[in-house]
């Protein structure tokens, strides 16, 4: 008869000591991962966020700053505002455009001065929509006119097949020349 050792595993005792490790040790890797990209996904809806706050206070705040004679020139479309403006540093009277450059997904500022100086800028990470409304206030002689600007971001461009990602949405009623009135309609919409 032969005696058994003693001191040892069996085949068998090692085989489901492996597996039970390699599972723990998966489960723990799958933890870590889906902790990093709601890491990740926070962090990317944070820049979505401050892209459309960026971009409406600039907005908002060029629009509060509209020359009064200016406003007779205010056209709004849904994805484009032109107005005019007076620029301090450069004593200089602008008429300035907002539109939404859908190629690169970015808002643009473009600028025309009456010296014939102009300029084109570019801002925003994922801008998916950037729309403009104007609306009248009041009855003359006290009528107002007053312009509603939505700023629409995604918190990052998708790829085919990749999970929808958050989507930001800021918007503000802005008062030329009148101060202003922000309207805080913020959208977080996460899928």
């Amino acid at each position: 008869m032969k005696k058994r050792n003693a001191g040892g595993f069996t085949l068998l005792e090692a085989l489901i000591t492996s597996i039970i490790v390699f599972v723990t040790i998966s489960i723990a890797v799958m933890s870590f991962m889906a902790g990093s990209t709601n890491f990740t996904s926070s962090e990317e809806t944070i820049k979505a966020y401050q892209d459309c706050y960026t971009i409406l206070g600039m907005i908002s705040g060029e629009l509060r700053e509209a020359d009064p004679a200016g406003l007779t020139n205010l056209t709004v479309l849904t994805n484009s505002v032109s107005f005019n403006k007076y620029h301090k540093p450069t004593d200089e009277s602008q008429t300035v455009t907002w539109s939404l450059d859908s190629a690169s997904h970015k808002a643009v500022r473009t600028y025309t001065g009456t010296s014939g100086k102009s300029g084109t800028s570019e801002f925003g990470y994922y801008v998916e929509n950037l729309s403009f409304a104007l609306t009248t206030r009041g009855t003359a002689p006290d009528e107002f006119k007053i312009v509603k600007v939505t700023v629409k971001a995604q918190a990052e461009k998708q790829t085919f097949g990749a999970a929808p990602r958050s989507v930001v949405e800021l918007s503000n009623e802005v008062y030329p020349r009148a101060g202003f009135n922000v309207e805080a309609n913020v959208n977080f919409n996460r899928p």
